[in-house]
Protein backbone atom coordinates (compact mmCIF):
# COMPACT_ATOMS: atom_id res chain seq x y z
CA UNK A 1 0.00 0.00 0.00
CA UNK A 2 1.06 3.55 -0.65
CA UNK A 3 1.47 6.04 2.24
CA UNK A 4 -1.89 7.76 1.61
CA UNK A 5 -3.70 4.41 1.75
CA UNK A 6 -1.89 3.37 4.94
CA UNK A 7 -2.72 6.70 6.58
CA UNK A 8 -6.37 6.34 5.54
CA UNK A 9 -6.50 2.86 7.11
CA UNK A 10 -5.10 4.15 10.40
CA UNK A 11 -7.51 7.10 10.43
CA UNK A 12 -10.45 4.81 9.69
CA UNK A 13 -9.41 2.50 12.52
CA UNK A 14 -9.28 5.38 15.00
CA UNK A 15 -12.65 6.75 13.88
CA UNK A 16 -14.41 3.40 14.05
CA UNK A 17 -12.67 2.57 17.33
CA UNK A 18 -14.16 5.66 18.97
CA UNK A 19 -17.67 4.78 17.76
CA UNK A 20 -18.02 2.17 20.53
CA UNK A 21 -17.51 4.86 23.16
CA UNK A 22 -20.03 7.22 21.55
CA UNK A 23 -22.56 4.40 21.15
CA UNK A 24 -22.21 3.42 24.81
CA UNK A 25 -22.86 7.02 25.84
CA UNK A 26 -25.86 7.54 23.56
CA UNK A 27 -27.59 4.18 24.09
CA UNK A 28 -27.87 4.96 27.80
CA UNK A 29 -30.62 7.48 26.89
CA UNK A 30 -31.66 6.63 23.31
CA UNK A 31 -33.31 3.33 22.26
CA UNK A 32 -31.13 1.25 19.86
CA UNK A 33 -33.23 1.52 16.69
CA UNK A 34 -33.64 5.26 17.17
CA UNK A 35 -29.92 5.69 17.72
CA UNK A 36 -29.21 3.80 14.49
CA UNK A 37 -31.78 5.79 12.50
CA UNK A 38 -30.31 9.10 13.66
CA UNK A 39 -26.79 7.87 12.98
CA UNK A 40 -27.83 7.17 9.38
CA UNK A 41 -30.11 10.13 8.64
CA UNK A 42 -27.56 12.79 9.57
CA UNK A 43 -24.77 11.61 7.21
CA UNK A 44 -27.29 10.85 4.44
CA UNK A 45 -28.43 14.48 4.45
CA UNK A 46 -24.89 15.85 4.67
CA UNK A 47 -23.59 13.59 1.91
CA UNK A 48 -26.52 14.52 -0.32
CA UNK A 49 -25.57 18.16 0.15
CA UNK A 50 -21.95 17.34 -0.69
CA UNK A 51 -23.01 15.62 -3.91
CA UNK A 52 -25.21 18.54 -4.92
CA UNK A 53 -22.48 21.09 -4.25
CA UNK A 54 -19.99 19.04 -6.27
CA UNK A 55 -22.44 18.85 -9.18
CA UNK A 56 -22.77 15.04 -9.10
CA UNK A 57 -25.98 13.70 -10.66
CA UNK A 58 -27.62 10.71 -9.00
CA UNK A 59 -28.11 8.88 -12.28
CA UNK A 60 -26.97 5.38 -11.36
CA UNK A 61 -28.80 2.37 -12.81
CA UNK A 62 -31.13 -0.03 -11.03
CA UNK A 63 -28.34 -2.54 -10.42
CA UNK A 64 -26.26 0.01 -8.54
CA UNK A 65 -29.21 1.16 -6.45
CA UNK A 66 -30.05 -2.47 -5.67
CA UNK A 67 -26.45 -2.85 -4.47
CA UNK A 68 -26.91 0.26 -2.31
CA UNK A 69 -29.98 -1.31 -0.70
CA UNK A 70 -28.01 -4.46 0.05
CA UNK A 71 -25.10 -2.47 1.50
CA UNK A 72 -27.41 -0.27 3.54
CA UNK A 73 -29.10 -3.25 5.16
CA UNK A 74 -26.11 -5.63 5.46
CA UNK A 75 -23.45 -3.07 6.35
CA UNK A 76 -25.50 -0.61 8.42
CA UNK A 77 -29.00 -1.47 9.57
CA UNK A 78 -28.32 -5.04 10.73
CA UNK A 79 -24.84 -4.72 12.30
CA UNK A 80 -25.49 -1.24 13.74
CA UNK A 81 -28.72 -2.45 15.37
CA UNK A 82 -27.19 -5.65 16.73
CA UNK A 83 -24.07 -3.99 18.14
CA UNK A 84 -25.98 -1.01 19.54
CA UNK A 85 -28.45 -3.32 21.29
CA UNK A 86 -25.54 -5.41 22.60
CA UNK A 87 -23.83 -2.38 24.12
CA UNK A 88 -26.71 -2.01 26.53
CA UNK A 89 -25.44 -5.23 28.13
CA UNK A 90 -21.68 -5.47 27.50
CA UNK A 91 -18.75 -3.06 27.71
CA UNK A 92 -17.71 -1.01 24.69
CA UNK A 93 -14.21 -2.53 24.76
CA UNK A 94 -15.57 -6.09 24.68
CA UNK A 95 -17.86 -5.21 21.77
CA UNK A 96 -14.89 -3.83 19.82
CA UNK A 97 -12.81 -6.94 20.48
CA UNK A 98 -15.59 -9.19 19.19
CA UNK A 99 -16.02 -7.00 16.08
CA UNK A 100 -12.30 -7.54 15.39
CA UNK A 101 -13.28 -11.04 14.20
CA UNK A 102 -14.26 -9.26 10.94
CA UNK A 103 -11.13 -10.34 8.99
CA UNK A 104 -11.70 -13.96 10.04
CA UNK A 105 -15.23 -13.98 8.64
CA UNK A 106 -14.00 -12.00 5.63
CA UNK A 107 -11.27 -14.52 4.78
CA UNK A 108 -13.84 -17.32 4.55
CA UNK A 109 -16.51 -15.34 2.68
CA UNK A 110 -14.04 -13.75 0.23
CA UNK A 111 -12.66 -17.18 -0.65
CA UNK A 112 -16.03 -18.63 -1.61
CA UNK A 113 -17.57 -15.45 -3.03
CA UNK A 114 -14.89 -13.54 -4.93
CA UNK A 115 -12.10 -16.11 -5.14
CA UNK A 116 -9.51 -14.66 -2.76
CA UNK A 117 -7.23 -17.58 -1.77
CA UNK A 118 -7.81 -19.42 1.52
CA UNK A 119 -4.43 -21.03 2.09
CA UNK A 120 -3.43 -23.36 4.90
CA UNK A 121 -1.85 -20.44 6.75
CA UNK A 122 -5.00 -18.35 6.47
CA UNK A 123 -7.11 -21.32 7.59
CA UNK A 124 -4.86 -21.65 10.64
CA UNK A 125 -5.33 -17.95 11.37
CA UNK A 126 -9.10 -18.27 11.13
CA UNK A 127 -9.08 -21.21 13.58
CA UNK A 128 -6.82 -19.38 16.04
CA UNK A 129 -8.91 -16.23 15.85
CA UNK A 130 -12.20 -18.00 16.38
CA UNK A 131 -10.64 -19.87 19.31
CA UNK A 132 -10.11 -16.41 20.79
CA UNK A 133 -13.76 -15.51 20.24
CA UNK A 134 -14.82 -18.75 21.92
CA UNK A 135 -12.48 -17.95 24.82
CA UNK A 136 -14.19 -14.58 25.28
CA UNK A 137 -17.75 -15.84 24.99
CA UNK A 138 -17.21 -19.37 26.28
CA UNK A 139 -17.70 -18.72 29.98
CA UNK A 140 -21.12 -17.21 29.28
CA UNK A 141 -22.33 -19.92 26.89
CA UNK A 142 -23.58 -21.98 29.82
CA UNK A 143 -26.44 -19.48 30.11
CA UNK A 144 -27.56 -18.70 26.56
CA UNK A 145 -30.55 -16.70 27.77
CA UNK A 146 -28.48 -14.17 29.72
CA UNK A 147 -28.26 -10.62 28.38
CA UNK A 148 -24.46 -10.72 28.43
CA UNK A 149 -24.30 -13.86 26.30
CA UNK A 150 -26.92 -12.64 23.85
CA UNK A 151 -25.05 -9.33 23.60
CA UNK A 152 -21.77 -11.05 22.77
CA UNK A 153 -23.43 -13.27 20.16
CA UNK A 154 -25.19 -10.24 18.68
CA UNK A 155 -21.85 -8.49 18.18
CA UNK A 156 -20.42 -11.56 16.43
CA UNK A 157 -23.48 -11.61 14.15
CA UNK A 158 -22.88 -7.93 13.42
CA UNK A 159 -19.26 -8.66 12.57
CA UNK A 160 -20.45 -11.31 10.13
CA UNK A 161 -22.68 -8.70 8.48
CA UNK A 162 -19.71 -6.36 8.10
CA UNK A 163 -17.69 -9.17 6.51
CA UNK A 164 -20.42 -9.97 3.97
CA UNK A 165 -20.83 -6.34 2.96
CA UNK A 166 -17.07 -5.62 2.85
CA UNK A 167 -16.58 -8.55 0.50
CA UNK A 168 -19.54 -7.47 -1.62
CA UNK A 169 -18.21 -3.91 -1.88
CA UNK A 170 -14.79 -5.07 -2.97
CA UNK A 171 -16.12 -7.56 -5.48
CA UNK A 172 -19.00 -5.62 -7.01
CA UNK A 173 -18.81 -1.87 -6.28
CA UNK A 174 -15.52 -0.83 -7.79
CA UNK A 175 -15.60 2.02 -10.28
CA UNK A 176 -18.25 4.14 -8.49
CA UNK A 177 -17.28 7.48 -6.84
CA UNK A 178 -16.73 7.00 -3.08
CA UNK A 179 -18.97 9.94 -2.19
CA UNK A 180 -21.87 8.40 -4.16
CA UNK A 181 -21.35 4.97 -2.59
CA UNK A 182 -21.29 6.49 0.89
CA UNK A 183 -24.45 8.53 0.24
CA UNK A 184 -26.30 5.69 -1.48
CA UNK A 185 -25.59 3.28 1.34
CA UNK A 186 -26.55 5.79 4.06
CA UNK A 187 -29.74 6.86 2.26
CA UNK A 188 -30.96 3.31 1.66
CA UNK A 189 -30.10 2.32 5.22
CA UNK A 190 -31.99 5.32 6.58
CA UNK A 191 -35.06 4.36 4.50
CA UNK A 192 -35.20 1.05 6.36
CA UNK A 193 -34.02 2.20 9.79
CA UNK A 194 -36.26 5.23 10.26
CA UNK A 195 -39.70 3.54 10.06
CA UNK A 196 -38.33 0.68 12.17
CA UNK A 197 -37.33 3.16 14.89
CA UNK A 198 -40.67 4.96 14.73
CA UNK A 199 -42.61 1.71 14.97
CA UNK A 200 -40.57 0.02 17.72
CA UNK A 201 -39.16 2.85 19.86
CA UNK A 202 -41.71 5.64 19.32
CA UNK A 203 -38.95 8.21 19.95
CA UNK A 204 -40.69 11.52 19.20
CA UNK A 205 -40.66 12.71 22.81
CA UNK A 206 -37.05 11.98 23.73
CA UNK A 207 -35.29 14.49 25.98
CA UNK A 208 -31.51 14.43 25.61
CA UNK A 209 -28.64 15.89 27.58
CA UNK A 210 -25.96 17.90 25.79
CA UNK A 211 -23.35 15.13 26.12
CA UNK A 212 -25.62 12.53 24.57
CA UNK A 213 -26.70 14.86 21.76
CA UNK A 214 -23.10 15.72 20.85
CA UNK A 215 -22.06 12.06 20.92
CA UNK A 216 -25.00 11.17 18.67
CA UNK A 217 -24.05 13.89 16.17
CA UNK A 218 -20.43 12.69 16.21
CA UNK A 219 -21.61 9.15 15.48
CA UNK A 220 -23.48 10.36 12.43
CA UNK A 221 -21.08 12.94 11.01
CA UNK A 222 -17.66 11.47 11.83
CA UNK A 223 -18.06 7.80 12.69
CA UNK A 224 -20.51 7.10 9.87
CA UNK A 225 -20.45 9.79 7.16
CA UNK A 226 -16.71 10.59 7.11
CA UNK A 227 -15.76 7.00 7.91
CA UNK A 228 -17.61 5.58 4.91
CA UNK A 229 -16.16 8.19 2.58
CA UNK A 230 -12.74 6.89 3.63
CA UNK A 231 -13.89 3.26 3.45
CA UNK A 232 -15.20 3.50 -0.12
CA UNK A 233 -12.12 5.46 -1.17
CA UNK A 234 -10.06 2.51 0.08
CA UNK A 235 -12.36 -0.04 -1.58
CA UNK A 236 -11.26 1.36 -4.95
CA UNK A 237 -7.58 0.97 -4.16
CA UNK A 238 -6.76 -2.01 -1.93
CA UNK A 239 -7.79 -5.63 -1.43
CA UNK A 240 -10.51 -6.78 0.94
CA UNK A 241 -7.81 -8.34 3.16
CA UNK A 242 -5.93 -5.05 3.33
CA UNK A 243 -9.12 -3.17 4.21
CA UNK A 244 -9.71 -5.56 7.10
CA UNK A 245 -6.40 -4.45 8.66
CA UNK A 246 -8.47 -1.79 10.44
CA UNK A 247 -9.36 -4.54 12.90
CA UNK A 248 -5.94 -4.25 14.55
CA UNK A 249 -6.46 -0.72 15.84
CA UNK A 250 -10.23 -0.65 16.39
CA UNK A 251 -10.22 -2.74 19.61
CA UNK A 252 -7.09 -1.00 20.88
CA UNK A 253 -8.70 2.43 20.43
CA UNK A 254 -12.01 1.29 21.89
CA UNK A 255 -10.38 -0.43 24.88
CA UNK A 256 -8.25 2.63 25.66
CA UNK A 257 -11.23 5.00 25.46
CA UNK A 258 -13.43 2.63 27.45
CA UNK A 259 -10.79 2.49 30.18
CA UNK A 260 -10.06 6.24 30.30
CA UNK A 261 -13.59 7.62 29.81
CA UNK A 262 -15.92 4.88 31.09
CA UNK A 263 -13.70 3.09 33.61
CA UNK A 264 -14.10 -0.29 31.89
CA UNK A 265 -11.78 -3.17 32.76
CA UNK A 266 -11.16 -6.37 30.77
CA UNK A 267 -11.14 -9.70 32.56
CA UNK A 268 -8.52 -12.41 32.10
CA UNK A 269 -10.60 -14.43 29.61
CA UNK A 270 -11.28 -11.32 27.52
CA UNK A 271 -7.59 -10.43 27.42
CA UNK A 272 -6.60 -13.98 26.50
CA UNK A 273 -9.28 -14.13 23.82
CA UNK A 274 -8.23 -10.71 22.51
CA UNK A 275 -4.66 -11.95 22.12
CA UNK A 276 -5.82 -15.02 20.18
CA UNK A 277 -8.12 -12.99 17.94
CA UNK A 278 -5.35 -10.53 17.06
CA UNK A 279 -2.90 -13.41 16.48
CA UNK A 280 -5.41 -15.05 14.16
CA UNK A 281 -6.01 -11.80 12.28
CA UNK A 282 -2.25 -11.31 11.95
CA UNK A 283 -1.82 -14.79 10.46
CA UNK A 284 -4.77 -14.32 8.09
CA UNK A 285 -3.62 -10.94 6.85
CA UNK A 286 0.06 -11.84 6.45
CA UNK A 287 -0.89 -14.92 4.47
CA UNK A 288 -3.44 -12.97 2.45
CA UNK A 289 -1.04 -10.15 1.64
CA UNK A 290 1.62 -12.68 0.61
CA UNK A 291 -0.84 -14.39 -1.72
CA UNK A 292 -1.84 -11.06 -3.23
CA UNK A 293 1.78 -10.09 -3.75
CA UNK A 294 2.64 -13.43 -5.33
CA UNK A 295 -0.29 -13.35 -7.74
CA UNK A 296 0.00 -9.60 -8.43
CA UNK A 297 -3.72 -8.96 -8.17
CA UNK A 298 -3.56 -5.63 -6.37
CA UNK A 299 -5.29 -3.20 -8.75
CA UNK A 300 -4.52 0.38 -9.64
CA UNK A 301 -7.09 3.02 -8.59
CA UNK A 302 -10.15 3.12 -10.78
CA UNK A 303 -11.42 6.48 -9.56
CA UNK A 304 -10.16 9.60 -7.85
CA UNK A 305 -12.00 10.96 -4.83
Amino acid sequence: MRPAESLALVLLSLIWGSSFLFTKVVVAEVPPFTLVAGRLLVPAVLLFGLLRVSGYRLAAGRTVWAAMIFMGVANNVIPFSLITWAQQHIDSSLAAILVSTLPLFTAIIAHFWIGEPLTRARTLGVLVGFAGAVTIVGADLRNLASADTLGELAVLAGSLGYAVSTTFARGFLRGQPPQFLAFGQMAMAAVFATPLALAVDQPLHLELGAKVALAWVALGVVNTGLAYLIFFWLVQRVTVVQISLVSYLIPVTATFLGWVVLGERLGASALAGFALVILGVLIVNRAGLRAVSDSRVVSEPTTRA
